[in-house]
């Protein structure tokens, strides 16, 4: 098996891919409540929360939880936008699958989105862009990799900060 744990021939198919997916970067999954969603990851199934950020101007927060080789994305909206109505209505649950890749513009440029895309800067400081396809109904994301120390299995737990109390610091 490689460092990946996948079978063998599936890393070297998933390399040579055309659009270049290395692996599953992260699992989003759309929450009311983050605190709350982030006490039943880690309490029942022991994932440790390594970092929340709110991102885009304060429009959502996102919570990461390490699962050794992926992460768990909650994402929870904090104002109204696409992620409020997701939200409303689907529910909670699964929004997207983000895929690393080594270039998201190379990448978009291989997958022909005929410009149709907003890249930005992500949860955990990599250039992110959702594409403009949702096979099977679910969204895809791609991601750069960020610090070194971001990589699944490699960061360590932190302090989370109330956000009420951060900001009367």
């Amino acid at each position: 098996m490689g460092s990946t744990g996948a079978r063998p021939g599936v890393v070297s198919r998933l390399q040579n891919a055309p659009a270049g997916a290395r692996r599953i970067d992260h699992v989003g999954v759309v929450v009311r409540d983050v605190d709350a969603a982030s006490r039943w990851w880690t309490h029942r199934l022991g994932l440790a929360l390594v970092h929340v950020a709110d991102v885009l101007d304060g429009t959502i927060r996102l919570a990461y939880l390490d699962l050794g080789d992926t992460t768990i994305q909650l994402v929870q909206p904090l104002r109204n936008g696409a992620i409020s109505e997701w939200l409303d209505l689907h529910g909670e649950g699964l929004h997207h699958i983000c895929f690393l890749v080594d270039d998201v513009t190379r990448t978009l440029d291989a997958l022909d989105d005929q410009g149709r895309r907003f890249t930005y800067l992500g949860g955990r400081g990599a250039d992110v862009c959702f594409i403009d396809e949702a096979p099977c109904g679910v969204l895809v994301e791609l991601t750069e990799a960020s610090d070194p120390a971001w990589t699944p299995g490699g960061s360590t737990p932190v302090a989370v900060v109330e956000p009420e109390r951060a900001r009367a610091s």
